[in-house]
């Protein structure tokens, strides 16, 4: 019994090794080709299953003695329209013609002047002969006098060294596993180039030299025939490398990119300086509809998105998501308080981890409304923020916190009498208790402006008072006193996205309400849960520029959020505006990623001295940019986006009045 075991065991052995044994054969066949066969029209050769097959073609078979095979066949551009453009091998690189690959090989030699010169000027004689021959009022002397022109044109373009005349070969290099595919793919391909006017030619009978060509260590590369004389500036048309894309090959996928491939978009991506981005174009550009479309998708790969939204755009698409949106104006019942302070973890690495109440930004953030409100309210000609008043103003709100016992220390900012006398409650009416320990009240506008009225020596504080008070709930205006309260509760740990709404606001409550709530958003959710990533939006972005403090306080947002793995996002139609303050420029320079949609006139110099545009991408932006089509640009890569949307999502993000809108599902 056993050695009949080991029998077959030591069969089934032989047959693994065998079996190995071929595979490794192909492998090898497959690395180094056994077959590399020219065919000719009527040649016969034996197909995989034995039989006889005939071509009716030129091409070259590449293949082993086993199963893989694959037939190429080459053709040359030897003729295109009068002027080249930067496109005009983009159908190519595409290659969206049926079941092939298309691969494409450029050759350049220079020629010499002298000699294309001594060409032109024979040309030109014998043009100027078929000038004088002809009828002076035939079709034919009106077309040679157009090519003399040229001509001469080129001539002299030569001679002053403007243009150069380039030997140029370009192979375009088709193939496929099967020929009838081969043969429906070159068919395809060649009806397309010929509405774009470009004329291909196939090297019948060279199809093996063509096929060695496309490798580097060819001697000579060019076919003759198949070569054309082109000047330096259609050379510069053939480059490819304008035709490139972002590296991202995750996270989600934004639109398409100019050649019609979809774009990836990573905005947490590792090789990514930072992870802010910025989005600007003018009004109808496509903000909103790109906007919507990223944070839609991103929810989808677990990404948190909070909005501030200025001027109720976001409300449809936040709702339409199932997702919160509170609205802050006087009717609803949110609320938010300027002096909310949180704790947040360290970004020191020496204390990584460790937690602390970050007094110093709730400081800044408080110092910084309080200074808008001032100046909003401020006299004409008369200046209330002196040295010793801002001083004061610090002064005074860090104050507030020391009084209620709050500091640095995690636990100074928990209410446990409250947690203690909540918890004895419970079990008194039988209820059950909440574990939870509640954190104490912060200070409101009100205790700071009670606090400025007790410094009654103090006329500075006494000035400041009389502004303040009218933001408070004594100052007798509902709406200027929305952020005089306790906060809300929000529940935000649930949702991928939720917004904070401000249209019910007037102008001036509006812009201030604008900072409150990124400042809120900043402490409650942007630096908290540094595991999750997060995205906070904030709209009309060049409102925070009026102010220098509130500038710099966002700036500062820009420069640290990286560390609690959070995205800054503003979104402006006033670029222009950034430019003028330097916070406005730090917050620039610390956004890996723009996006520019369609610009103003008035914006496009700013925008192209930036960022280094070109003439032809400022150009693009000002004129051919439609709804939703843009560039892309994260540090130094850049690419044209077209923010597409699904059906569902159109009709779900669209935010153009029904009559305007478009039955297709592209940005607007």
């Amino acid at each position: 019994m056993f050695k009949r075991k080991h029998k077959k065991h030591k069969k089934k052995v032989a047959q693994v090794v065998e079996q190995e044994a071929k595979d490794f054969e192909e492998a090898l066949e497959l690395l180094v080709p056994s077959t590399l066969i020219e065919t000719l029209p009527r040649d016969q050769i034996d197909t995989l299953d034995q039989s006889k097959a005939t071509f009716n073609n030129y091409y070259v078979e590449v293949g082993t003695q086993s199963r893989h095979r694959r037939y190429f066949t080459s053709q040359y551009i030897q003729k295109f329209g009068k002027y080249s453009n930067a496109t005009m091998l983009d159908p190519f690189l595409i290659g969206e013609f049926g079941k092939g690959d298309t691969d494409i090989c450029i050759h350049l030699k220079k020629l010499d002047d002298r000699a294309t010169l001594d060409k032109l000027n024979r040309k030109i004689r014998g043009q100027e002969s078929d000038l004088m021959m002809n009828d002076a009022d035939s079709g034919r002397t009106m077309d040679v006098t157009e090519a003399l022109r040229d001509t001469m044109s080129k001539r002299e373009r030569i001679r002053q060294k403007i243009e150069s005349n380039i030997e140029v070969s370009i192979q375009v290099l088709t193939s496929s596993n099967d020929i009838d595919d081969l043969n429906r793919y070159t068919n395809t391909m060649n009806r397309n180039v010929l509405n774009n006017d470009m004329m291909m030619g196939t090297p019948d009978g060279r199809q093996l030299k063509a096929l060695k060509n496309m490798l580097p260590f060819t001697a000579n590369p060019f076919i003759k025939e198949h070569c054309m004389a082109l000047e330096t500036t259609n050379v510069a048309d053939l480059f490819l490398f304008g035709n490139g894309t972002l590296s991202h090959n995750g996270g989600i996928v934004l639109g398409d990119d100019h050649l019609g491939r979809p774009l990836y978009f990573d905005n947490f991506h590792k090789d990514m300086e930072n992870y802010n981005m910025i989005i600007f174009g003018r009004s109808g550009a496509g903000k909103t509809f790109t906007t919507e479309v990223l944070t839609h998708r991103s929810a989808h790969i677990g990404l948190k998105t909070g909005i501030v939204d200025p001027k109720g755009d976001y409300r449809r698409f936040i709702k339409a998501m199932g997702c919160p949106y509170f609205d802050l104006s006087s009717p609803t019942g949110h609320r938010i308080n300027i002096f909310d302070v949180d704790i947040e973890e360290h970004t020191d690495p020496e204390r990584e981890g460790q937690l602390y109440v970050n007094i110093d930004e709730g400081v800044q953030g408080a110092k910084a409304l309080i200074f808008r409100m001032i100046r909003v309210n401020e006299p004409e000609n008369s200046s209330i923020l002196t040295a010793t008043a801002r001083a004061m103003i610090d002064q005074t709100i860090r104050q507030l916190y020391t009084d209620r016992g709050i500091t640095r220390d995690p636990n100074s900012i928990y209410d446990y009498d409250a947690a203690k006398a909540n918890s004895e409650g419970a079990l008194e009416n039988g209820q059950d208790m909440n574990l939870t320990t509640p954190y104490k009240k912060m200070p409101q506008l009100s205790d700071f402006y009670e606090a400025l009225r007790a410094k009654t020596s103090n006329k500075e504080a006494q000035t400041i008072a009389e502004v303040i008070f009218i933001y408070t709930r004594n100052g007798g205006s509902e709406v200027s006193s929305i952020f005089d309260t306790q906060s809300s509760t929000f529940n935000l740990s649930r949702a991928p996205i939720f917004g904070f709404g401000l249209s019910g606001l007037d102008e001036q409550m509006k812009k201030i309400g604008m900072f409150i709530a990124t400042k809120w958003l900043s402490a409650k959710f942007a630096r908290k849960n540094r595991h999750i990533p997060k995205r906070l939006i904030f709209d009309e972005a060049q409102e925070a520029m009026e102010d220098p403090e509130t500038a710099s306080w966002l700036e500062n947002q820009y420069r640290t959020m990286r560390f609690f793995n959070t995205s800054m996002c503003a979104i402006t139609q006033g670029f222009e505006v950034f430019t003028r303050v330097d916070q406005g420029l730090g917050i620039l320079k610390n956004s890996s990623t723009k996006i520019f949609l369609k610009q103003e006139a008035i914006d496009i110099d700013s925008v192209k001295n930036s960022f280094d545009l070109s003439e032809g991408e400022a150009q693009f932006l000002l004129y051919t940019a439609e709804k939703g089509l843009g560039i892309i640009r994260i540090d130094n890569e850049s690419s044209i986006v077209k923010v597409r949307a699904t059906p569902k999502e159109f009709q779900l993000f669209q935010t153009d009045p029904p009559r305007k809108r478009k039955p297709n599902p592209s940005a607007s």
